[in-house]
């Protein structure tokens, strides 16, 4: 199948990784992305969205860019003091940034539109299986790490497909945004949900090992609190 190929206004985004199925607001203040988020309302809304590798780098090039990005549609743009502007984006669709074609006013990529697949996955049992062990695995970190509300959770488990799950729990759990990134770039869905198992078990783990901790040392403060009870007794 062909590429299909879109020109679109694009913001570089600091310590930011949006993704499909994610609806999310964020603040620009630089000249270029506020001009082409009113290029993207002008036109059909369309934006193409990227993280920077490095915070810091304040005009960002094409290497200064991952070069996979979300295709997402601009819903809301709010201006506030001091020159900054508050956008209300959702991400649709993966894309390969080929090229940054014009720079003033703003960035304009060009863009190669990206298709998840599913090689590896057998039958729909298969499917259902991953996505059943998907939903427990998400559910076990939910109530150990109290980062995610019960309605966000319940709303998560609901859902059968196991593309719509693995991105949205990609959307939806804390994740930093490099690592969302390495989910972002991960067409393949069997992979994707590899990694996200991956990454939650060890969050879990992380959380069980955080817990032992904390509860030993508890333990001995209560108990030299306890010796030094006994002593002032004494």
């Amino acid at each position: 199948m062909d590429s299909v190929m879109k020109s679109l206004p694009m913001v570089a985004l600091r310590g930011l990784t949006i993704m499909p199925e994610m609806v999310v607001h964020f603040d620009v203040s630089r000249e270029r992305s506020i001009t082409a988020v009113q290029q993207a309302m002008m036109e059909d809304q369309k934006i193409f969205l990227v993280a920077q590798k490095s915070i810091e780098t304040e005009d960002p090039g094409q290497e200064d860019v991952y070069s996979i990005g979300t295709v997402a549609t601009v819903r809301q743009v709010i201006k506030l003091p001091k020159k900054i502007v508050r956008v209300l984006v959702s991400g649709e669709q993966r894309g390969r940034l080929t090229g940054i074609s014009e720079k003033e006013p703003c960035l304009k990529a060009e863009v190669e539109l990206l298709e998840e697949t599913d090689f590896g996955i057998e039958d729909e049992i298969q499917k259902e299986a991953m996505a059943r062990n998907l939903r427990e695995v998400l559910t076990e970190y939910a109530d150990k790490s109290g980062k995610m509300s019960k309605e966000a959770v319940k709303e998560l488990i609901s859902m059968e497909d196991l593309k719509k799950l693995t991105n949205e729990i990609a959307c939806s759990v804390p994740f930093s945004y490099t690592e969302q990134q390495k989910l972002l770039e991960e067409l393949d869905i069997k992979k994707r949900y590899e990694k996200l198992c991956s990454e939650l078990t060890d969050e879990i783990q992380i959380i069980d090992v955080k817990k032992e901790i904390q509860k030993k040392v508890k333990e001995r403060v209560d108990r030299h609190q306890r010796e030094y009870i006994l002593r002032e007794e004494l």
